[in-house]
Parts: C-alpha cells; sequence; structure tokens
C-alpha cells in the first residue's frame, strides 16, 4: 500500500453563483496569501496611526476647517481609486494613503459649539451616521455583488462630504482661541440668524473673546485634536491587529482563545478609565490650564 502524499495548496476554486467577483476570489488570497486578507483590513488602522498626529497638529494650527477640506479630498480619491487597480500591490498602498486621512474632525466641532447640557446627545448623534453606514454596508453587498462595483457605491458619500465643506463654518471657539475674532464673530453671527436667537452685545462679546484669547496666551496653544489623535494611536494599533487574531488559522489556535483573548482586552480597557474625572456638565477645556483644573478639582 503506497503512501498518501499531500500537495501543498495554492489556489481554491470559487463557486459564483451568487456574487461575481470579490478581493479573495480576484487576487487568490487563500493558502499561503490567506494574511493578506488580515493586511488588507489591519493597514487602514496602521496607516491611520502616522497619520492622526500629522492631521491632529495640521488642525489644531491651521483650523478645523483647512484640515477637514485635506482630509475629504484625498480621503475621496484614495478610495475612489481603488476600484479600477489591477495589481493587489497596488491597492494595498492607496488602502495604506486612505488611512492617512481618517479624521476626528467633524466630531470635535460638533462637541465645541453644542450647549453642555446638550453635549452628550450631540456626541451620540455625531456616531449614529457611522453606525448606520456598517451596518448598511452588508445591505449593499447584497445587491451588488461585485466588489469594484461595491467599492465604488460605498465611494460616494465622500463626494457629498464636499458638499458639507461649502456649508459649514470654522469653530469659533478655535477661533477665539486663536484671536480671529472677527472671523469668529461672523461665525456666531450666522449661527444666531440661522438658530432664531440673538447674541450679546458687541462689546460683552468682544470681552469674552478677548478673555479666552488672554487666558490661551497664558497657557500652550488648544491641542484638543492633537490629543485626540494620540488616543487614536492605541484603538488604531487594537484595530490593525485584531483581523490579524480574528483569522488566526483553526488548526493551529483553539477556536474560542480569539475571542477570550479580544474580551479580556475589553475588560482592561474598561478598568483604565476608572481614574477619570467625570465630564457630565462640566465645560469643554480651552487650555492646559483649564484641563489641570478639571483633574484637581475631580470628584
Amino acid at each position: 500500500m503506497g503512501l498518501e502524499e499531500e500537495e501543498p495548496c495554492t489556489k481554491w476554486h470559487f463557486n459564483t453563483s451568487v456574487y461575481t467577483t470579490t478581493l479573495t476570489s480576484e487576487f487568490d488570497l487563500v493558502c499561503g496569501r490567506a494574511s493578506l486578507r488580515a493586511t488588507f483590513q489591519s493597514l487602514v488602522f496602521f496607516s491611520n496611526i502616522v497619520g492622526a498626529p500629522v492631521m491632529g497638529y495640521v488642525s489644531d494650527r491651521l483650523g478645523r476647517k483647512v484640515e477637514l477640506t485635506v482630509v475629504i479630498l484625498l480621503s475621496t480619491f484614495s478610495i475612489t481609486i481603488i476600484s479600477f487597480l489591477e495589481s493587489f500591490e497596488a491597492i494595498l498602498f492607496f488602502r495604506f494613503i486612505s488611512g492617512l486621512f481618517f479624521s476626528a474632525t467633524t466630531y470635535l466641532i460638533a462637541l465645541e459649539v453644542s450647549e453642555v447640557k446638550y453635549r452628550t446627545r450631540v456626541g451620540i448623534l455625531v456616531g449614529l451616521p457611522r453606525a448606520v453606514g456598517v451596518m448598511g454596508w452588508g445591505g449593499i453587498a447584497y445587491f451588488i455583488r461585485d466588489w469594484r462595483n461595491l467599492q465604488m457605491a460605498v465611494s460616494f458619500p465622500f463626494l457629498l462630504m464636499l458638499v458639507y465643506l461649502y456649508l459649514m463654518d470654522e469653530s469659533p471657539r478655535w477661533l477665539i482661541v486663536m484671536g480671529h475674532h472677527e472671523r469668529a464673530l461672523k461665525v456666531l453671527s450666522r449661527a444666531a440668524r440661522l438658530n432664531k436667537v440673538t447674541l450679546p452685545p458687541d462689546d460683552t462679546l468682544r470681552h469674552f473673546m478677548t478673555s479666552a484669547q488672554e487666558e490661551a496666551e497664558l497657557q500652550p496653544t488648544e491641542v484638543r485634536m492633537q490629543g485626540k489623535s494620540l488616543m487614536r494611536l492605541g484603538t488604531r494599533t487594537a484595530a490593525g491587529i485584531a483581523p490579524y487574531i480574528a483569522d488566526s488559522p483553526s488548526d493551529t489556535v483553539p477556536k474560542w482563545l480569539p475571542s477570550v483573548l479580544l474580551g479580556c482586552v475589553s475588560v482592561c480597557g474598561g478598568l483604565t478609565l476608572l481614574p477619570l474625572p467625570e465630564t457630565l456638565d462640566a465645560n469643554l477645556p480651552d487650555t492646559i490650564d483649564d484641563l489641570d483644573t478639571l483633574w484637581i478639582n475631580k470628584p
């Protein structure tokens, strides 16, 4: 009786009765190339580690709107062009480029212009479109079963954000802290007109803005976006590693281990929040000094 000899896996034969093509089937991301699936997922998060500090610096120095304009234009280009590329290496390159320009600026602007009593609700509402988009991805993929057409479809919302650039104003809080008082007055006046409210008299408003400017001059320039970017380093590192854990080969790693490992990390992350000060109904700190005061006075 002869010995059976195993041949190494080189490719799969895919059943395309319910779809046309996927990234995996077109580029044979199976067998020895299976790890490239996790690389494709993780690359955008690892590149965000590189891009987040840079975008945070641009946002704090040049303005929220300037940074958001760069993010939207370059993200739209890099995400859309992936649909037309024939090389998987080129796809990975532009996947990396697209991750450089992920931004939390819209979230920060929403919080900076919100009253304290509405801030929690505003923060939740700003996050809802992303949740709806993630859930809607599956529905879109059900009707569009070619990965290139699907990539084009999910790139379309980025084009709509170009309209958002035309409608939005610079953060008045950032303008005040950076000393652009006249521009801040115009933004606040427009907001008051749209919301049908009356601003305080000019003298009172100018005194408030001058006070904010003097306070900022005594402390380092506002670094909120840079701080947000530093926090994203940790989250994006974890998100980049997660696909490799979740896609671990079942013949070498117990099936229960990835879930247990990810669950333990989540618990540890929750415990690290316990020492932080409460921010409910607290004013947003404009300077490092404000942040120190919030920490000192924490319950």
